[in-house]
């Protein structure tokens, strides 16, 4: 099996594979392992044990995009997000309970998330049950395993001990150079077919304090100028841009 292929990105996505968030090499052979003896279970026909996954980094540094890579990389049918229910006083159960082996929970922003669904996540990861106690139903202990629980924090998170010393796998994303971006920004540039000169790529990349996300949305306001003027991108457009941006 070609580790490589098996768990990075798709080219044509233009999206940075995964090897450029992670910042610890045993990060990486962690989950190039994890990934073979999934599939190896399977194959064997054996119920694969997941360990939980913790990937903390700032804002638009690819947390997101590393969770669906691995996810994708593992041969999962459905990727979960918990969204706004998750910090709400919503019934969180149907979320996890409808879970089946081959789905993956990604719980972004987990130091965030409310005390109730913290809670829930702590018997799903050291109890391996899910306890049903809303209000509104009856008490209820459900066996919960073999489910892949990506969280996602931002950097140097506190996070719950219960939970943290039962997390197989810490990825601490690495950050991003000058270059990167820029990369980023071509790449993207290219997929959608515009235009733009080196000097716009330069000025977007330099503002964006090396955050892909904060870039991206630099160069789509960039465009949506562009377009408001039916003319080629070019830098005045994304100096416009950075004014109504910040």
């Amino acid at each position: 099996m070609d580790n490589n292929k098996t768990i990075a990105t798709n080219v044509d996505s233009f999206e940075p594979s995964l090897w450029n968030y992670i910042g610890q090499y045993k990060s990486k052979y962690a989950l190039i392992s994890m990934v073979d003896q999934i599939h190896n279970d399977r194959i064997e026909k054996r119920n694969p044990e997941y360990p939980v996954v913790l990937l903390s980094g700032c804002q638009g540094g690819g947390r997101r995009t590393l969770a669906r890579a691995l996810h994708s990389s593992i041969g999962n049918l459905e990727f979960r997000e918990a969204a706004l229910i998750l910090g709400t006083s919503e019934d969180h159960t149907p979320f996890f309970q409808t879970a089946t082996e081959y789905t993956t929970l990604y719980i972004p922003n987990f130091d965030k998330i409310s005390s109730i669904v913290a809670g829930a996540l702590v018997h799903i990861i050291r109890d391996k049950c899910l306890h049903k106690t809303f209000p509104s139903q009856e008490a209820e202990i459900i066996p919960y395993k073999n489910r892949l629980i990506i969280l996602s924090t931002d950097p140097n998170p506190i996070v719950h001990p219960d939970v943290l010393k039962y997390v197989g796998i810490r990825c601490e994303l690495g950050g991003y150079s000058l270059e990167h971006i820029r990369m980023i920004i071509r790449q993207r540039i290219a997929y959608l077919g515009w235009d733009a000169s080196q000097e716009t790529v330069k000025l977007i990349s330099e503002n964006s304090e090396n955050n892909p996300g904060k870039a991206v949305k630099l160069l789509q306001q960039t465009y949506v100028i562009a377009r408001s003027e039916d003319r080629d991108i070019n830098i005045t457009h994304a100096k416009k841009a950075l004014v109504l941006i910040s």
